[in-house]
Parts: C-alpha cells; structure tokens; sequence
C-alpha cells in the first residue's frame, strides 16, 4: 500500500482526495446520517478554503503529544499539589466547574502568601517534555497565516522556529515565515489577504505568566456570558471581528471550555439579529443588504462527540459552526488534511 494512501488507489486529487480523507471520519453504523455530515462538511471545507480569509483556532488537543499536561491534567496537578500543603477541597471531573475550582485554589495560596506556588505549577504543566512541536502544526502553520489559539504553550512559535531551522540547514529562504505574536488583551484584526503570519495567545501565555484558567478571570474577559461589571471586552471584540470577517476552523478545541462555547453560540444569534436589523433598514428605502454569510468549522475526533450523537452536527451548526468528526484517536487524519490544504488541493 502507497504510504501515502491509506486507501488503496485513492490519490490526493479532486474528489478521490476527499474520499481518501473520509476514510478516517467516524462511521456509526448506526446512524450513517453522522457520517454523511462529516463528510458534507468536509467537502465544504475544502471548497471553500482559502488561506486568506481563514482562520485556525487551535486547541489543547494539538500540544498534547508534546507532553505537556490536557486541561484536566493541570487541573488535576494544581488541585494535588494544593492537597499536598493543605488545601481541604474536593476535585470534580466536570469541565464546568474547573474554573471555579482554579478560582478556589488560587485563593487558598493567596491567603497563604504563596501565590507562586499556583502560577509554577501551571508553568510546569505547560512545559513541554516530549517535543517541542509537531508536524500537524507545523503543516497548520504552512496552510494559513493567522493562528488564534487558548493554549499556553508556544508550540504554535515553535513550528514556524522548525521552518526556519529547514531554511537555515538548506541555505534557503523559502521555507522561512515571519510572524508576529499578541497577547491577551492586546489584540487588532489582521487585514484581510495579508500575507505576514499572526499568532494571537487569547487565554494567556505561559512565557507571560498570564492564565485564564480561573472563574474571576473568564468573568473578567467574557462578559457576555458572566454579566460581569468588572470587566475588559477587548476579547470578545476581537472575537466578533475574526467571526464575522474569517472563516474560523476549530482544531484540537473541544469546547469544553464553556465559557467560549456560550460566547460563540450568543455570539451566533448576535450577529444574526443584527443582520436581520440592518437588513430592514436597508428594505426601507427599496435596497438590498448583502450579507457577508460566512462557515465556521469544528474538527473533533469521535470520544469528544460522542454523548449527542447526531445531537452533535445539529446543535452546533445551528450556531453557523460545522463539524467534521474523525474516528477516535485516528489524529492523523488532521496532519493529512493541512497538507493538502498547505498545498492548496481542492475539490
């Protein structure tokens, strides 16, 4: 079998590479309807790939193989280690209470005067142990300019460092992209069909030593879903802006993250409200307003969709985001798909 292939005679060109690619999208045999929107999606994805006017947002699943600690990972780490010097709290599994669990924590230090007992423990979570990088971002940050990610860890950076580690052993220039970093909160819109590299670290950065990991923190940043009166709207602005210009593809992001999962689904009916308005304005005066009607995309393996079933496809993309689910611990199939979109194949 060609290594390139995993299904025999499949090439990676027009529809034949699509179907090679569906060969790792989840089948439920028993509701093929999970299959065909995956699938769908695919497609559209490919289609509508344009390395100018998208976006990737990159989660925890893709710094993971570099050994650094998962979201529950850490949580589980900082609730040990608080244990350890006496902290009397519980742990809970559930997603939706980390942040005030981190909240919880990071109080107790502070009423120890050991906050710096907090802030390296997370630090050393998001220390990679393992590689540095990884050929799947690496062949990310090959097919799109502008990178949005809620990670810590610099792997994204790091990716672009191997680049121009190849351009340096090869003696070429080629292979060398410049990029520039924000961080939280200081962000602004790149311009559309740009050709520079952006890397935007919405949730903090471990060489910052800055987290948004605990319950003040999220109230502080996403004030749309806290109502929170002390707070900074910078990132959601910001957010609002990427949404409604790019088309944003969601990769290794779970949205277990609620906090984010609320603000783009309030975000969602926003915009369409405002558009409905806008557009009843335009009417009165016998005009037309021409929506700028843009897909955003969620590419996630099978364990993370798992308890909805086709509740799945159909709760998110009734907020304009469409998911593409892979099977269960097949990863490989997002190292395929960027670099096929890094060189620019399409249906």
């Amino acid at each position: 079998m060609d290594n390139k292939n995993p299904v025999p005679g499949a090439e990676f060109t027009g529809l034949s590479y699509v179907e090679d690619l569906s060969f790792y999208l989840h089948n439920d045999m028993g509701d093929p309807e999970i299959y065909n929107q995956s699938k769908k999606n695919l497609e559209t994805l490919i289609e509508l790939y344009n390395r100018a006017t998208t976006v990737s947002f990159i989660g925890a699943g893709t710094s993971i193989p570099l050994g650094i600690s998962d979201w529950e990972k850490l949580m589980r780490d900082l609730f040990e280690k608080a244990v350890a010097s006496g902290y009397k709290g519980s742990f809970s599994t559930d997603p939706r209470e980390w942040p005030q669990l981190a909240q919880q924590i990071y109080e107790y230090y502070e009423s120890g005067g050991n906050l710096g007992a907090y802030f390296t423990t997370l630090s050393r979570g998001m220390t990679p142990r393992n590689n540095t990088t990884t050929l799947t971002l690496v062949k990310i940050v090959l097919a799109g300019n502008v990178h949005l990610t809620t990670n810590f860890d610099s792997s994204i950076e790091n990716a672009y460092m191997f680049l121009d580690y190849l351009s340096r052993h090869y003696k070429t220039e080629n292979l060398r992209k410049e990029y520039k970093l924000f961080f939280l909160p200081d962000f602004q819109i790149p311009i559309a069909k740009t050709s520079n590299c952006f890397i935007y670290y919405l949730h903090g950065s471990r060489d910052k030593s800055t987290y948004i990991l605990k319950k003040s923190d999220y109230d502080i940043f996403y004030p749309s879903v806290s109502s929170s009166k002390n707070s900074v709207d910078s990132l959601e602005n910001f957010l609002k802006g990427i949404y409604k210009n790019y088309c944003i593809v969601f990769v290794g992001f779970s949205f277990s993250d609620l906090y984010v999962r609320d603000f783009f689904f309030k975000l969602a009916k926003q915009i369409e409200k405002e558009n409905k308005i806008t557009g009843d304005f335009y009417n009165q005066s016998g005009q037309v307003y021409e929506v700028k009607k843009l897909k955003h995309f969620l590419i996630v393996d099978s364990k993370v969709s798992k308890d909805y079933g086709r509740k799945f496809h159909d709760t998110f993309q009734t907020f304009n985001i469409y998911p593409i689910i892979y099977k269960d611990g097949e990863h490989i199939f997002l190292e395929r798909l960027y670099e096929n979109l890094s060189l620019g194949i399409s249906i």
